[in-house]
């Protein structure tokens, strides 16, 4: 019997794309010389916790040991980088 969740791992791993969305985008640079980077906090606070910045790594659906072992790995780089690790 095939677990759902790691045929889902299995494609997402295996798709290729020659497209990416960022293709369409283009980034224009606006600099801020009147801003002293040292003064700008980006720390929030959410949760009961701190964390460095307003970012969040959302896991992965749960349901399989392929995928506890992908969302273990996504939970140590969110500590490692002061990030918020989100589950549901």
């Amino acid at each position: 019997m095939t677990n759902r969740k790691d045929d889902h791992i299995k494609h997402a791993l295996s798709y290729q794309s020659a497209y990416n969305s960022f293709d369409d985008m283009e980034l224009i640079h606006h600099s801020l010389p009147d801003y002293d980077v040292s003064e700008i906090d980006l720390s929030t606070h959410f949760a009961g916790r701190d964390f460095d910045f307003p970012f969040y790594i959302n896991a992965m659906t749960g349901g399989s040991q392929k995928g506890k072992a992908i969302n273990q790995k996504l939970a140590e780089l969110a500590e490692s980088c002061g990030l918020l690790f989100i589950t549901g």
